[in-house]
């Protein structure tokens, strides 16, 4: 996803927007990358993705990897086999909603535990992963994910991650308003800001779980008319508050859409 290497976490998502009860079976629809700092050198990686259930399965490994922020140097790739599997609550955001048959979410974690001394350059942290669903209204091409976090120089204070504070919407009404709570919580209590980002692209067909490499990776194109501030059809748009979190405005087109968000934090100031 399109995120500075100081950005910290994110997540892509896959809305399908209903009329009728029919739903196209999807692949990796969504993701983040976070990380808590269990002392001054040691650091417990979670990496979640989200599944359709009518998808494909989730793999049993995932190669995570690690490097120097700034050179780009490999730390380590290991291959983190999944910790837990579980089905997640398809969020009611919308109140015309009658979830149809069949319609299911899976969530998968993988958790590793790495010792990254503090350094000059801080650490990288990336996953990729083929492919999302070519049924996309917003982007053009069938491509994969990646999902990307940054540990931030001399990290001697120990700093956490943000994680996001609940699960990702699947399906919304279309022309009913929404009021997304996409807000996030700071173990540190650090500041956060919010902002729309484009997603970065990942695995292919060809290489479905390619070797993860460092920043910069590549990013989707959107379709003509959906742009990293316009990401789903919508009237009035979807806005994102920096501050908060919450999204709101109202969906006007059928169809599945990609969606990216980003969270930023702050310590006194310092990104």
């Amino acid at each position: 996803m399109k995120l500075s290497f100081l950005s910290k976490v994110l997540v892509t998502l896959g809305l399908v927007f209903l009329a009728s009860s029919n739903l196209k079976s999807a692949h990796i629809v969504g993701g983040e990358i976070t990380y808590r700092c269990l002392d001054s050198n040691r650091y417990e990686v979670t990496l979640t993705l989200f599944r359709d259930c009518n998808g494909t399965g989730f793999p049993g490994t995932a190669r995570i990897g690690y490097f120097q922020g700034v050179t780009g140097t490999t730390i380590s790739r290991p291959y983190v086999p999944i910790d837990t599997i579980m089905s997640v609550p398809l969020n009611a955001v919308s109140s015309c909603l009658i979830v149809p048959t069949g319609t299911c979410l899976e969530q998968a974690n993988y958790i590793d535990t790495i010792l990254l001394p503090p350094n000059v350059n801080g650490y990288n942290i990336s996953y990729g992963i083929c492919c999302r669903t070519y049924t996309s209204n917003n982007i053009t091409g069938r491509v994969g994910s990646t999902f990307h976090n940054f540990i931030p120089p001399n990290d001697t204070l120990c700093n956490s991650s943000p994680k996001f504070n609940s699960f990702p919407p699947v399906v919304l009404c279309v022309n009913d308003p929404i009021n997304l709570d996409y807000s996030a919580t700071d173990a540190d209590g650090d500041s956060l800001t919010y902002e729309f980002i484009t997603p970065y692209t990942g695995g292919s067909r060809w290489q479905p779980n390619p070797n993860p490499l460092p920043p910069p990776y590549g990013t989707v194109n959107w379709a003509g008319g959906f742009s990293n501030t316009y990401q789903v059809t919508s009237s009035p748009a979807f806005q994102l508050d920096s501050s908060t979190g919450l999204i709101t405005g109202t969906p006007t087109g059928l169809g599945s859409y990609i969606m990216g968000v980003a969270v930023k934090e702050y310590r006194n100031g310092v990104l």
